[in-house]
């Protein structure tokens, strides 16, 4: 019956983020089902951010499917979410002009970028290496344990 109804509510919030506040709060709170509602909501996404729980608007894999989808969105998430690199060079890759959504502090650290080529690049630069420096750090774990 749960997907019959995660079905229903997908089809009926497609044209229209604005009918989320329809779907049941257990529904509308779950991470899977709001995965799969970026992939269906077409416009009004504002709504997405006005009706779901502020601790799942937090998730980053959430808003990093959000923003991929619709960088606009951008312009909704809670400000901590716009410092984060991956998240703000998801959006940038999807559309260039929601620079001036990003947070204050990766503005600045921009700001010596000329152009928003070299911004992305930047950023890339960054998500690239904290990637690197967490695979780094779960290696020498892995390594410490197996010395144990």
């Amino acid at each position: 019956m749960k997907n019959n109804n995660e079905e229903y509510y997908l089809n009926a919030i497609k044209n229209s983020a604005k009918l989320l506040k329809n779907v049941p709060k257990d529904l509308r709170n779950n991470k899977d089902f709001l995965i799969k509602a970026t992939e269906v909501i077409e416009k009004d996404w504002f709504y997405l951010f006005a009706t779901i729980d502020p601790e799942i608007i937090n998730d980053k894999e959430l808003i990093l499917k959000i923003v991929a989808k619709n960088p606009m969105s951008l312009m909704y998430i809670p400000e901590l979410m716009k410092e984060d690199t991956e998240i703000a060079l998801t959006a940038l890759k999807a559309n260039k002009d929601v620079f001036y959504c990003i947070g204050f502090n990766l503005k600045e650290e921009l700001s010596d970028k000329k152009s928003i080529d070299d911004k992305i690049n930047h950023l890339e630069k960054i998500v690239l290496n904290k990637k690197l420096s967490e695979n780094l750090v779960i290696q020498q774990i892995t390594v410490k344990r197996a010395k144990l």
